[in-house]
């Protein structure tokens, strides 16, 4: 239940603005900062807030805030009373928003009982407070006499009311926070400054003025829809408007605030916040996908087990190529390099497990790579016999050619990383119930460079990853640790994981530095993402749900 009600208050927060979090960034530098800190910090806004709100024709936008301030005074009592504490610390300051996703089985089973009725009486009040001021803030935003930064604002509090009002019976909120989010949507100074943002032409000189203001109210607006989005996902488990989304009517044509691409490329041009949800792609396309990779142009490269392709994707999703491999050979995963060339690890199929007459070449046919032969040499694709069954293979996908390798025995589990130099890091994971396994660094030429030695370490590795300075990272799926190793092969430390009860996959973000960790969580066993530097400092933590996964 704490998380619960924590969650809620801390949805509020983040809807307070990007301002909030600035200033608990500034607090965080000296320590952590405590229930008391935080909740000082909060009034503060609030008032802050209130001061500049002057004038008759915004006395129900004042009142709105005064009720809200009052609610959230009394849940803070509700937080003391209950012995509900919260250490807020620069992972909470920078994932404000994410924390609202822990709510999703939870917030159906909010139970009072076990609290005295003086606590529960808090609640009441608060939820009471809230009630008053969702009520002032929709007279506040039906007042056409204030400008539009006034109703924007009397949206957000009337949004951050209605959630915390329904804090037991979380579905209650959907539908108030629907009629938000469409009348949001229709009001014509938002309908304006999206047809702007997304009119192309002679038309789009306009754009050119005002752009920082039009970006702040464009980036407000999407915000406030991207709350009911999280809000349907968390109670429902999915968003029964994810396909008919209440859009913003520019006379043109209908803009999504949530995944138009002119809308998230013009925020993200003016480094202005986002908040487009994920999208997907593939889902006709792919079948069994074994391993991703990216390259520097945007570009998603998948490989199947199924069909024993690897398909190109564009950064839209739409593909664009697809390659087959040789009989027999059967794709694990794929890297790429610093030339988007593209690696691709194998396993070498009986012919038993294969059907041998089904040729799969397309016409791309591998070479020796540069240590055994010349690039600019035309070769034949290399026969595979009966004695490379069960053998590990690396096909490097270049502009012009394509070269093949041998890599030792191995089963299916196998791995590959590149790291920004062109070496590859092989994780072999033999068969059967031995399971070995060895990680071993080939430079560019593809020759063994040397075998990772911490015996230790390696019994339970899962995935690698290379970093940008020649470090790898190896994840632990039994011990639900990260193993670093430097480049020469020694095993430097280890941290554990957060809260991912199964680590799966780990990658490296080379653009940000970080390192992302996927898993499925214990409770719930919905997909769990984490994120750390690259020397093991946890940064922040989302959930996805989605069936399936």
């Amino acid at each position: 239940m704490a998380s619960i009600v924590i969650s809620v208050f801390e949805i509020a927060v983040g809807l307070l603005g990007a301002n909030i979090k600035g200033k608990a960034a500034e607090m965080l530098r000296d320590g952590d900062v405590t229930d008391e800190e935080c909740r000082d910090l909060v009034m503060t806004e609030i008032n802050d807030i209130k001061s500049m709100l002057k004038g008759v024709s915004r006395k129900d936008l004042r009142a709105s805030i005064s009720y809200f301030k009052e609610g959230i005074g009394y849940l803070y009592q509700f937080f003391d009373e209950a012995r509900i504490h919260r250490e807020y610390n620069a992972e909470t300051a920078h994932a404000v928003s994410n924390e609202a996703l822990l709510l999703t089985e939870e917030m159906t089973k909010l139970d009072l009982k076990g609290l005295d009725d003086s606590t529960n009486q808090d609640l009441s009040s608060a939820k009471e407070r809230f009630k008053l001021a969702r009520e002032k803030a929709t007279e506040a935003f039906a007042n056409e006499a204030l400008n539009i930064s006034d109703r924007l604002l009397a949206t957000r509090y009337r949004i951050m009311a209605t959630i915390l009002e329904t804090v037991d019976n979380p579905k209650r909120a959907l539908v108030p926070c629907k009629v938000c989010i469409e009348e949001l949507n229709c009001l014509p100074a938002v309908q304006n400054n999206f047809g702007v943002q997304v009119t192309r032409g002679i038309k789009s000189v306009k754009g050119w003025f005002r752009k920082k203001e039009r970006g702040t109210l464009i980036s407000s607006v999407c915000s406030m829809n991207r709350v009911l989005y999280d809000v349907s996902r968390i109670v429902l488990g999915r968003c029964p408007l994810e396909k008919a989304w209440p859009t913003v009517d520019t006379g043109g044509s209908a803009v999504d605030p949530l995944r138009d691409e002119r809308i998230i490329n013009a925020l993200r041009n003016q480094g202005i916040e986002d908040f487009c949800v994920k999208w997907s792609f593939g889902k006709d396309e792919l079948k069994w996908v074994s391993g991703i990779a990216t390259n520097s142009s945007g570009q998603f490269i998948l490989t199947e087990h199924a069909s024993a392709n690897i398909k190109v994707f564009d950064s839209h999703g739409k593909l664009k190529k697809r390659i087959s491999l040789p009989d027999k050979a059967i794709p694990l995963d794929v890297a790429t390099d610093f030339n988007d060339d593209i690696y691709v690890l194998v396993v070498i199929l009986s012919s038993d497990e294969v059907n041998s007459n089904t040729s799969r070449c397309s016409g791309n046919e591998p070479k020796f790579p540069p240590s055994r032969g010349s690039k600019t040499e035309s070769q034949k694709c290399v026969e595979i016999e009966a004695i490379d069954e069960g053998t590990l293979w690396v096909y490097k996908y270049t502009e012009t050619d394509v070269y093949q390798q041998p890599s030792g025995k191995g089963g299916w589990d196998s791995k590959l990383s590149v790291d920004e130099r062109g070496n590859m890091i092989v994780l072999r994971i033999g068969n059967g119930m031995s399971m070995e396994r060895a990680l071993e660094k080939y430079d560019i030429k593809w020759r063994l460079v040397r075998r990772f030695r911490e015996e230790t370490a390696m019994k339970n590795l899962r995935d690698i990853t290379s970093v940008n300075d020649g470090q790898v990272m190896a994840l632990d799926k039994a011990g639900r640790l990260i193993h670093i190793f430097s480049e020469n092969g020694e095993h430097l430390r280890e941290f554990k994981l957060q809260t991912i009860y199964e680590p799966d996959i780990i990658t490296f973000h080379r653009k940000s530095g970080h390192v992302v960790v996927a898993g499925v969580r214990e409770e719930n066993e919905c997909l769990v993402v984490e994120i750390y530097t690259k020397t093991g400092k946890f940064i922040q933590s989302f959930q996805i749900y989605e069936k399936g996964i």
